[in-house]
């Protein structure tokens, strides 16, 4: 009976190993992408969605959403409509399962596709955890197309110019490191 629990248990540290590799090179393969994945943590991600003080009116997108961990929080806390845009296939296919499961997926819309080409009219809050290439390439778009009043929320990274946004600087200690959290209304 023990052997078998042993060839069981290794069994499962094999899966849970293979598992480890694949999200490893899944986050490597990505750095070859001008917006690659990079995982939030649940604590910044709890700081981004409360500084973005989102209202039940508010329609909410995150450009880059990843597996959904922001649009899943925002609909957890929030009776409002989120979408998520995600240009590659396996994280999209992450995000579309994981919104099978989760209890609020009547509000939470998942769209494949490259979000530089995604129309921003009638959104509220923007959350994007960009780099400074990407957010360089989104932010004439922003500007074009976000109403007066709108909040993007910018995890690291601030926009380059700031004329069109009133920007407040957010800190927030995560484990050891103190990282921002970019807030900007759309004057």
């Amino acid at each position: 009976m023990l052997v078998y629990f042993l060839i069981f248990l290794q069994f499962i540290l094999l899966l849970v190993a293979i598992g480890i590799v694949m999200y490893i090179g899944l986050i490597m393969i990505s750095f070859k992408n001008p917006v690659p994945y990079v995982p939030t943590t649940s604590k910044v991600i709890r700081k981004m969605v409360e500084v973005a003080h989102i209202h039940k009116e508010d329609k909410v997108i995150d450009l880059g959403s990843g597996t959904g961990r922001i649009i899943f929080a925002v609909a957890k806390e929030y009776p409002v409509e989120v979408i998520g845009v995600e240009h590659s296939r396996l994280l999209y296919s992450v995000s579309k399962i994981k919104s099978v499961i989760k209890i609020k997926r009547g509000r939470i819309k998942i769209v494949r596709g490259d979000f530089y080409d995604y129309p921003l009219s009638g959104i509220n809050v923007v959350f994007c955890f960009l780099t400074p290439e990407g957010l360089t390439g989104i932010q004439s778009k922003l500007e074009r197309e976000l109403y007066s009043g709108a909040r993007i929320i910018s995890y690291l990274f601030p926009l380059e110019k700031k004329e069109e946004f009133k920007e407040e600087k957010v800190s927030i200690k995560d484990g050891k490191k103190l990282s921002y959290i970019f807030v900007y209304n759309k004057i």
